[in-house]
């Protein structure tokens, strides 16, 4: 019995050897990007890789232990030793192949290996045409040897431990009850291997993201690792493919693309074009918690900063969780029913981002988070959306870590606003700030409501005016936007379904001394529109952001579209529809018209991801 955890136990640590061996292969071959400033980010590389090749081998691992709870049962020693060379022999062909493969790759795609190549099989004489001939010699002789190499050392050491488990007085030992224990012990090592670890976040791209230097958070990934992920992930879109595609554009073109005259902003709503940019993005700030949007009285702060400032009063979200929010929001990148772009990796590091933008007119970025940075992929967004100072639970103690999504808001918006009053900010920053106390299961240090939902609402609204409040003390008062809307809504107040437009009405408020006067805005928005209006009033081009239009450009189509779980739905003037994917079939429609145009968009968005 104990012999086999001692197979389990080579099966994890030698696959594990053979990622890092991969890693420092994949190193030199890109060895000027690797080594061109020095060891130090290399290095970083393989720390901050580790967790993901601790992942890949607990996946790896996992024939070998069905193998080994079978051969628990049957016990032939010659048929177990056997099963384990075949396991290990094929294991480490592939592995070799997809090293190599990754290698070939990744100078075209700038990205590691995952599902994509696949979809290419069916024409591999074009997948493999950006290559030369002497290139492919050097690519296949490179798999031959390290495909030798992983077999013949699989298959030697395998010997010299079936040697030892079977003549070595160690393994004389035989206790049903140890065994067992060490057994669960084993694999509750590999999941948790797997996963991650024990937080919030399981293991993601994400997690392995550290630098501003795209290619060293690539060096981190385990392509292997990469690959299983994103066969998980990968989705058949065909479905949202209602239209042709003649069509689909020709919609989009007329009636939904934002209007391509750039505007000269001569009715600017600020008091200088390069204010300071507090971004406030509030979890769960629903439309039916606030009077400004004919809701509840749960967010009575937000109402009185708007008393000097911009409303829009007709916003909406575009999506209904916190990763597609911030895609939107960040990214002007719509909500789509069945992904998230935050989630695929490869696909947003080419999506032009908001606060990109910023940095290349001279904005210094930070992101302030109470809670794991690593949940859904949210580092590595970040980290490429130009963040150079990222805040979250790593950041603060551990008695100031109470909620289960990391610390408090209110224990977040003190220590932002300490280093507002330590001068920690230089003029011309964009900071984002994300709240997570709203969020399910909405338990907060506060009782002013019955209803779970309203009263963390309440409380993060509190966090939030304190916060307002002891800022206009600060000297960046004066110079500085602020912002504040939601990440997403919920249909939690009036019981509202997913496709109801009423679930995606949400506050959106400008403030702060950089804002001229009082104003309330009418026209149908939403957050994927933020990047193009915020950039419009500060004169800086946003053709980059194709899905975003100004609000205040009259040249602009006025709609605003949400997508939620296999269907979306679309607000206009003149109207409202909304679709199911599923049934194929129309939910509520008042134009024909009008569901031509959200099928369209949705189409466009679908066709536009995967090009990315």
């Amino acid at each position: 019995m104990l012999s086999k955890l001692i197979y389990l136990s080579f099966f994890y640590i030698f696959f594990l050897t053979c990622f890092i061996l991969e890693r420092v292969l994949f190193a030199f071959f890109n060895f000027n990007s690797t080594f061109k400033d020095g060891l130090v980010e290399p290095v970083r590389s393989f720390v901050h890789g580790f967790p993901m090749d601790l992942s890949a081998a607990g996946y790896f691992v996992i024939p070998f232990l069905l193998a080994a709870l079978l051969f628990s049962f049957w016990k032939n020693k010659v048929a177990e030793y056997s099963t384990y060379k075949v396991i290990g022999i094929v294991l480490s062909v592939l592995t070799a192949f997809f090293c190599v493969l990754d290698i070939v790759l990744y100078p075209a795609w700038q990205f590691r290996l995952d599902a994509t190549p696949f979809f290419y099989m069916q024409s591999p004489t074009a997948a493999l045409a950006s290559g030369t001939t002497s290139e492919y010699l050097i690519y296949g002789a490179t798999l031959l040897l390290l495909a030798t190499l992983f077999v013949f050392a699989f298959v030697r050491l395998l010997d010299k431990i079936y040697a030892i488990v079977h003549k070595n007085e160690i393994c004389k030992f035989d206790c049903i009850v140890v065994y067992i224990v060490l057994l669960l012990l084993f694999i509750g090592m590999v999941v948790l291997s797997i996963r991650g670890g024990v937080g919030v976040s399981t293991m993601n791209p994400g997690r392995v993201y550290f630098s501003d230097n795209v290619f060293f958070n690539h060096l981190a990934i385990n392509p292997n690792w990469n690959l299983i992920y994103s066969v998980q992930k990968t989705d058949d879109f065909s479905g949202y493919y209602t239209l042709t595609d003649e069509e689909s554009q020709r919609i989009y073109e007329e009636s939904l693309a934002p209007s391509k005259e750039i505007r000269v902003a001569t009715d600017t709503l600020l008091n200088t074009t390069r204010p300071n940019i507090l971004l406030f993005i509030m979890e769960s700030f629903g439309g039916t918690a606030c009077k400004l949007t004919g809701g509840a009285d749960a967010m009575p702060g937000l109402c009185k900063f708007a008393e000097d400032g911009i409303v829009f009063n007709r916003f909406y979200a575009n999506s209904f969780r916190t990763d597609r929010g911030l895609a939107c929001i960040l990214a002007s990148y719509p909500g789509m029913p069945t992904t998230s772009l935050m989630k695929v990796t490869n696909k947003s590091q080419n999506v032009k981002k908001l606060p990109n933008a910023l940095k290349e007119a001279g904005y210094k970025n930070s992101f302030y988070y109470g809670g794991d940075i690593n949940f859904t992929n949210m580092n590595s967004f970040l980290v490429m959306s130009g963040y150079e100072k990222i805040i979250c639970d790593a950041n603060f103690t551990k008695d100031q870590k109470q909620s289960k999504w990391g610390a408090y808001d209110h224990v977040l918006f003190d220590f932002l606003a300490k280093d507002f009053e330590n001068g920690d900010f230089e003029d011309r920053f964009f900071c984002t700030v994300l709240s997570s106390s709203s969020h399910e299961p909405f338990e907060v240090p506060y009782k002013h409501h019955e209803d779970k939902y309203l009263n963390s609402v309440m409380y993060s609204d509190s966090c939030l005016y304190s916060f307002l409040e002891r800022f206009r003390q600060t000297k960046y008062w004066d110079n500085t936007l602020i912002i504040i809307l939601p990440d997403h809504s919920t249909g939690l107040v009036g019981n509202l379904t997913n496709s109801d437009s009423l679930r995606y009405r949400i506050p959106m408020v400008w403030g702060g001394g950089a804002v001229k006067k009082h104003l309330v805005v009418d026209k149908i928005s939403s957050q994927i529109d933020l990047s193009a209006t915020i950039l419009g009033q500060l004169d800086i081009k946003h053709d980059d952001f194709m899905f975003s239009k100004d609000v205040f450009d009259n040249n602009s189509p006025e709609f605003a579209i949400f997508a939620f779980n296999n269907g979306f739905g679309i607000i206009e003037k003149e109207g409202f529809a909304s679709y199911d994917y599923g049934s194929q079939k129309e939910i509520m429609s008042t134009d024909a018209e009008i569901l031509k145009r959200g099928k369209s968009f949705i189409q466009t968005v679908y066709r536009d991801f995967e090009r990315r």
